[in-house]
């Protein structure tokens, strides 16, 4: 079974959760960067990570331009809304990996409502 990784943060901001990706990560994945994940297009750490893997590893164009990261844009493969939805289609599960706000969950949190 194939899975999409969607990566939402930076290996320089959240080393454990890029690290946890690519240990999750196996034979026939791929990876999308997108939002602040495209900031890894420059972080020669996480791309050897990604290519002793083989995976294939995609980037999303608008916020490959939003972040200026144009100069390293050829480190993936660049992805609009289109691919995103056909990479979505072609693997069999996707899962988004993004950084976690570590607070304390209330009742509200849960409900919506607190009583």
């Amino acid at each position: 079974m194939s899975t999409l990784h969607t990566l939402n943060a930076s290996a320089q901001q959240h080393s454990e959760l890029c690290e946890r990706l690519l240990r999750c990560s196996s034979t026939g994945d791929a990876i999308l960067l997108l939002s602040d994940g495209t900031y890894n297009l420059s972080n020669t750490s996480f791309l050897d990570a990604v290519k002793q893997k083989k995976l294939p590893l995609y980037a999303m164009t608008n916020d490959i331009q939003a972040r200026g990261l144009q100069r390293w844009e050829n480190h993936a493969q660049r992805a609009d809304d289109g691919l995103f939805v056909t990479l979505s289609c072609q693997y069999s599960k996707v899962v988004s990996w993004f950084p976690w706000t570590n607070h304390t969950l209330t009742k509200k949190d849960f409900c919506g409502i607190y009583r």
